[in-house]
């Protein structure tokens, strides 16, 4: 369940570096 956490917070924060 942590990985999928993990991953989540990884893309939101790619997400958020694409839209800056």
């Amino acid at each position: 369940m942590e990985a999928l956490q993990r991953q989540m917070q990884t893309e939101v924060d790619d997400y958020k570096q694409l839209q800056r």
